[in-house]
């Protein structure tokens, strides 16, 4: 709170105030200059994640296919059981949770090491190759012999 000192005369009272005025104007400024850059960086920094995640989506359709099965499969998890389906597919379905319930640690393993074996593909396969091959004489192909890779 800013209050009038007792040797102050009016003059200087407001000239002070004005002061303070101007000082909170230009911070006010700053803050919403601020505050408009990291919107403007925010929202630059979430196009290139989805324009990236987009790339790697469209152009493995692989992991596509895994992403799809593995929404579709929580999705109709989630979805209640109707009664023509518990009439119709109820031993079916009861002796496929069993057998998922005895299985599903080792089946989760098994999909989590081959999701990760791919994105590690999908991964390498955007990477630009960094690898150089020095040609010499011993790697060389000589003439009327096929050609092997990794010679």
């Amino acid at each position: 709170m800013v209050e009038r000192d007792h040797e102050e005369d009016e003059s200087n009272f407001r000239q002070r105030l004005d002061g303070l005025t101007d000082k909170f104007r230009e911070k006010r400024s700053a803050w919403a200059e601020s505050s408009s850059q990291a919107q403007v960086a925010t929202k630059q920094k979430a196009r290139a994640a989805v324009s990236k995640a987009q790339d790697l989506y469209a152009g493995n359709p692989l992991v596509a296919g895994i992403l799809a099965a593995a929404v579709g499969a929580a999705f109709g998890s989630a979805l209640p059981i109707t009664r023509q389906e518990q009439d119709k597919l109820g031993t079916l379905g009861d002796k496929a949770r069993d057998v998922i319930d005895d299985n599903k640690e080792q089946v989760t393993s098994q999909l989590r090491e081959k999701k990760d074996e791919l994105l590690d593909k999908a991964e390498a396969a955007l990477q630009p190759s960094t690898r150089t091959e020095t040609v010499t004489a011993d790697n060389m192909q000589q003439p009327g012999t096929p050609f092997i890779a990794g010679r």
